[in-house]
């Protein structure tokens, strides 16, 4: 009965740890990471004028999207253009 509850125990402890590092070492999405930095720094605001509707992420760099009309990290990734008042 010892040995059950010995073993019992040290899987408890490698479930647990194992839990820890894949949590610990979890990648968060690049976009997502992009999203909660324009949030922070109240990024977002509305814009006028020529808007892309395809944009690609680059940090440092905005440019006005046109879903919402609202700036974005990132450039044009094609010439799809629009216009926002």
């Amino acid at each position: 009965m010892k040995k059950l509850i010995t073993i019992a125990a040290a899987t408890a402890i490698l479930a647990a740890a194992t839990a820890t590092t894949i949590l610990a070492n979890r990648n968060t999405d690049p976009i997502f990471q992009a999203n909660i930095e324009a949030l922070m720094n109240n990024e977002g605001d509305r814009g006028t004028g020529t808007c892309y509707n395809t944009v690609t992420y680059l940090e440092n760099v905005t440019v006005l999207y046109c879903g919402g009309c609202h700036f974005v990290w990132g450039i044009p990734l094609t010439t799809d253009t629009g216009i926002c008042y």
